[in-house]
């Protein structure tokens, strides 16, 4: 636009007008860049804060996957685990600083109670140690007999 400018650039009040709104423009995509960094800070603070409840979780899908190993029919889906885990979130209302822990018991009850009702009675001790065994590979706790 400034190229097809003829005359004395000052008098043209469409490029004038062209170059205030790409200035007001500018300011709006800077203020919500500042914004978007600031979020961003937010979740990575939100995200170190609640991966001590994401491991958990993790780590005690593959206690579940293993039952499998044991009995071909003891297959849970990844949806079913997922609404658990998030069914036992909602039912958490801890203070932020004991969040985590209240998340991690009730989410090991609830899995615990779902999990159990559809084994076998042979299994469920078996099932029990495999929960146990994960929290103390996560925890780096050794076993000693």
């Amino acid at each position: 636009m400034l190229s097809e400018s003829s005359g004395n650039i000052l008098d043209d009040q469409e490029l004038i007008s062209t170059l205030q709104m790409s200035k007001i423009e500018s300011n709006e995509i800077e203020d919500k860049l500042q914004q978007q960094l600031v979020n961003q800070e937010q979740f990575k603070v939100l995200q170190s804060f609640y991966k001590d409840a994401a491991k958990r979780a993790s780590n005690l899908y593959f206690a579940v996957s293993d039952l499998s190993l044991i009995e071909p029919v003891y297959q849970f889906s990844l949806e079913f685990y997922i609404q658990l885990y998030e069914r036992s979130v909602e039912k958490v209302t801890a203070q932020r600083s004991h969040r985590v822990s209240s998340i991690n018991a009730q989410f090991n009850s609830d899995l615990f109670q779902n999990i159990v009702r559809s084994l076998l009675e042979k299994d469920k001790l078996t099932f029990s140690l495999l929960i146990v065994i994960r929290i103390m590979q996560e925890e780096k706790k050794s076993i000693t007999p």
